[in-house]
């Protein structure tokens, strides 16, 4: 039932996992779906494994929600399956880090069998589970207390299908021997299923479910994952543009929609690159309400950041409404901020009678065009800042839009001799960005 031998697992860092989202729990064990009517629960221990995904396709396919059970050791070696299973609307469950008899255990033992579990998910899909099955249902009061420490609910079953027993078989004998354990919770009010999906694969398993799935829904049930939600749709949406000037600032528009809440706006998770900001979609798109009818049209969002020039991944996710954890992509683009750096003349460097000089020019950011320029003047290697705020109509008339204030005129000291005198033009969104307008030497008197 592992992937691995836990000794040649990377193990991820040791420490308590208390799952402060989940909400307090107490210290018995849960063998009923929960919710009102009739529920049925179906839970899959000891994944992921070979036929995880077969599994998730007949669950989606039929609108079924579900809980795995995961081993950590098993996470450890398939977390693409451990994502999937979170992105597709799965509830996760800690199965342990190695699936071992939790009573043989101490108490630090067992602790670690549990944080390592849940470190490992957290590691893979950033949150901790609220739930937790002990390895072949076996517990004693320590493993009560340490996962209602953890805010972990225990959950063990009411129906068992014993379907490991066909060891990677998919013979009719034993999907026919499974189907008919499975339909024995029939008789219950709210059973809760247990099946398998362990690293080698249960075929016979894969065969049952669809089966399994129709007998109950023939009976009204609803199916239900262990926290009692019900198979829901996940966001949709469109990541329509990114774009970015020359003065650093990242633009990203598109719009999305729960399909579960129409007509609330949806929550959006704009990632450049790998830092996270939380938008909310709601600014009017009249076109999203034209093509949704009934959703309104509050489904809209545009943010803008701040990037260093250079090429930049951004990449955008709609936040199911109900469920934080559950998430769609909208997309990944890659936008680049690549400032155009300040043009502009130095005009001249005169002496200006005993022990002075003169320098003038003019500079512009093309990327903020009516805004003036700041200009550093070195003289011998020691520079001065000034604005290039002085009118200049010229400059204007040669590049419309700019405005005149652009030009500079700047008197400095200097012994007699020759000095060399340098200009720059500073970016004005980038300091660290400058375009060098030129070097001359000049003699003073």
């Amino acid at each position: 039932m592992l992937a691995a031998d836990p000794a040649t697992v990377a193990a991820p860092r040791l420490a308590t996992q208390t799952a402060t989202t989940c909400p307090v729990v107490g210290s018995g064990v849960n063998h009923a779906a929960p919710g009102g009517g009739k529920t049925v629960a179906l839970t899959f221990d000891d994944g992921p494994g070979v036929s995880t995904d077969a599994i998730m396709r007949v669950l989606k396919d039929a609108g079924v929600a579900a809980t795995f059970f995961n081993i950590g050791v098993n996470q450890s070696v398939r977390p693409e399956t451990v994502r999937a299973e979170l992105a597709q609307g799965f509830l996760l469950g800690n199965h342990s880090w190695s699936h071992p008899d939790l009573t043989t255990l101490s108490s630090s033992a067992q602790a670690a069998e549990m944080d390592k579990a849940s470190s490992q998910q957290a590691s893979i899909v950033g949150s901790s589970p609220c739930f937790f099955r002990p390895p072949y249902g076996s517990y004693n009061s320590t493993t009560l207390s340490l996962a209602q420490a953890r805010r972990m609910s225990v959950w063990n079953w009411s129906v068992d299908t014993e379907d490991w027993k066909a060891a990677g078989s998919g013979s009719s004998t034993w999907v026919d021997r499974i189907i008919t354990r499975a339909e024995a919770g029939g008789s219950q009010a709210h059973p809760v299923i247990l099946m398998h999906n362990s690293p080698t694969g249960n075929p016979a398993t894969v065969a049952a479910l669809p089966t399994i799935i129709r007998y109950y829904r023939d009976r009204g049930y609803a199916f239900v994952d262990l926290n009692g939600r019900v198979a829901g749709r996940l966001p949709f949406g469109s990541f329509d543009w990114a774009r970015a000037d020359g003065t650093g600032r990242l633009t990203v528009s598109g719009w999305a929609i729960d399909p579960d809440t129409p007509t609330v706006p949806a929550r959006v998770h704009v990632y450049v690159d790998g830092q996270g900001t939380a938008v909310t979609a709601n600014e009017p798109r009249p076109d999203v309400d034209a093509a949704h009818p009934g959703a309104g049209p509050l489904h809209g969002f545009t943010a803008t950041f701040r990037a260093p020039p250079g090429a930049h991944s951004v990449c955008v996710y709609a936040i199911d409404t109900s469920s934080a954890s559950l998430s769609t992509r909208l997309g990944c683009r890659t936008a680049t901020v690549a400032p155009a750096t300040p043009i502009g003349s130095f005009d001249s460097a005169l002496a200006a009678g005993s022990g002075g000089l003169t320098v003038t020019g003019w500079t512009i950011d093309p990327d903020t065009l009516p805004v003036s320029t700041r200009v550093h003047v070195y003289v011998d290697g020691r520079g001065t800042a000034v604005t290039a705020d002085t009118s200049r109509p010229d400059v204007d008339a040669a590049h419309p839009g700019a405005g005149p204030l652009h030009g500079f005129n700047v008197s400095l000291s200097a012994a007699p001799g020759a000095h060399s005198v340098c200009v720059y033009g500073i970016d004005t969104s980038f300091s660290n960005l400058s375009t060098r307008l030129g070097c001359r030497t000049v003699t003073t008197g």
